[in-house]
């Protein structure tokens, strides 16, 4: 509820709907919206007065009108300047001058009970913000609040769990895995599984083909650095669980069918300077290796040159 009154003064502000009559404010009840269940009301009276209901237990204080829109409240001695304040839909929002994480939310006692206003604000923000609900890993559900007119989420969302911006860090689904600050996703990646020597991994990718720099999430054994097969044609380096080498396997045999050679290549496209070439799961002696008439490779410390 707060992050979508929070979208509402952010609104209202762009469009300098400001609370200019006054008299739109007094003579009348308005309850503040709180987390901490206290039944607080606040009465705005025309002679300056406010008077504040907590629990029943009435507190006195002041408040006087500066300028359009702005309002200084006096309770128990102290001053708060209030100025970016407005009235919108029988909501009242009130903003602590430079501070935009402090404001206090209200809604008129005389239109909306309890329950009635959760209804209100539940069918209010459905049809203003422009949200797509996350089915975590665990089975909870995130709520993101996506830019107007966008169907997809983006950097820069807002991501919130029991209607309240998330201070998670690190979200997963069933296809991806958000990265977040501050309750705002600052990165997006691509989930996928594979097996590596027996063991089931999981990977957070930047994109949907496997790359360097891709790491490891989950996976059911322990990860020892090292070089891993993925089927029988894709190679892998891990450091730390983070893939640091990607190669393509070319399997060949030499003309004179004395050697089976695996060779891990970095450039897809073939052969280079560089390629680590294996015999049974090990580096080939130092030599040369004809594959054909026309092509040799010479291994030194198994490695192509």
């Amino acid at each position: 509820m707060y992050e979508y009154l929070k979208f509402l003064l952010v609104k209202l502000k762009s469009i300098d709907d400001k609370l200019t009559v006054i008299a739109l404010l007094q003579n009348k009840f308005w309850v503040r919206i709180n987390d901490k269940n206290l039944n607080e009301k606040w009465f705005f009276k025309e002679n300056g007065e406010l008077l504040i209901s907590i629990n029943g237990n009435i507190v006195d204080g002041r408040y006087e009108q500066l300028s359009e829109g702005s309002l200084i409240v006096e309770l128990d001695k102290n001053k708060i300047l209030l100025n970016q304040n407005f009235i919108y839909n029988d909501i009242l929002l009130l903003k602590k001058d430079s501070d935009d994480s402090d404001f206090y939310a209200f809604y008129d006692d005389s239109k909306f009970n309890n329950s009635e206003f959760e209804q209100f604000i539940e069918v209010s923000r459905k049809e203003v913000l422009n949200t797509k609900i996350l089915k975590l890993a665990d089975n909870t559900e995130a709520e993101v609040l996506m830019k107007p007119n966008k169907n997809i989420i983006s950097l820069g969302d807002s991501v919130l769990i029991n209607q309240k911006l998330t201070v998670l860090e690190f979200l997963e689904t069933a296809n991806n895995f958000y990265e977040l600050k501050e309750g705002e996703i600052t990165g997006i990646f691509i989930k996928d599984k594979y097996k590596i020597a027996e063991i089931n991994i999981v990977v957070k990718q930047h994109s949907k083909i496997l790359s360097v720099g891709d790491t490891i999430v989950h996976s059911n054994e322990f990860i020892h650095d090292g070089r891993y097969k993925i089927g029988s044609n894709l190679g892998i380096e891990i450091i730390a669980k983070e893939i640091c080498s990607k190669y393509s396997i070319i399997t060949c045999e030499t003309l004179n069918k004395k050697h089976c050679l695996e060779v891990w290549c970095m450039d897809s496209m073939g052969f280079s300077n560089g390629d680590l070439v294996f015999e049974n799961g090990e580096f080939v002696q130092d030599g040369k290796y004809r594959l054909s008439i026309l092509k040799t490779l010479r291994v030194v410390a198994g490695e192509i040159v």
